[in-house]
């Protein structure tokens, strides 16, 4: 139903960065979920008697809106193919939707549309039940990682965002502290300085 390709960020006609995933294919959305490192529509190649039995389709007028598509098509998603070659160059522009910061916000809005929808959608089709943890903390997490952690100009809307539509979820707690931690650790490495209880650890 689904090809995902690799792809490389250029900026100024230079390669700022390469993305690659490894060869794999997936049957079912607990183990499509986990795989998809990035929710971009345009590393993907679509089958369309796929989009159009399940009626996938953008919600218009809104940023973000590839997230919302993205885990929708993996849900219903027979097969889902992801191939190591490097397909697509996306020309990063300073002055586009996704980064003007006079668009902030906008996207802050969006953000809280397409979770709001999100959670309907999983509610919907059964993701979010008491019986099935498992498959709920897979969501939770997928949606922290690429709504929050990852979004450096969003980052405490979108968590606050999260909170008030999810709630404080033991996986998303867990999860949390990992990435403050680990966040933590990347900026004293960079700063040469460690501090615990008052004391430079670095040196």
């Amino acid at each position: 139903d689904v090809t995902e390709c690799g792809y490389k960020m250029v900026s100024k006609n230079k390669p700022v960065s390469c993305h690659s995933f490894h060869n794999g294919i997936y049957y079912n959305f607990d183990n499509i979920l986990p795989r998809i490192k990035k929710c971009f529509v345009w590393i993907r190649l679509w089958r369309s008697d796929f989009l159009k039995k399940n009626s996938l389709q953008f919600y218009n007028g809104i940023y973000f809106e590839d997230i919302l598509f993205v885990i929708q098509a993996a849900y219903y998603a027979k097969s889902w193919n992801i191939i190591s070659y490097v397909g697509y160059n996306y020309r990063i522009v300073p002055t586009s939707s996704t980064n003007d910061p006079k668009k902030r916000d906008k996207r802050d809005n969006d953000l809280f549309i397409v979770l709001e929808n999100l959670y309907s959608f999983a509610k919907k089709v059964g993701i979010i039940k008491d019986n099935v943890k498992n498959k709920q903390d897979i969501f939770y997490k997928f949606l922290y990682q690429n709504c929050v952690s990852k979004n450096k100009v969003l980052d405490n809307h979108c968590y606050q965002t999260y909170l008030k539509i999810f709630g404080k979820n033991p996986a998303l707690i867990k999860l949390r502290r990992k990435v403050f931690i680990q966040r933590y650790f990347r900026l004293s490495l960079k700063k040469k300085k460690i501090v615990l209880f008052g004391f430079n650890l670095w040196k």
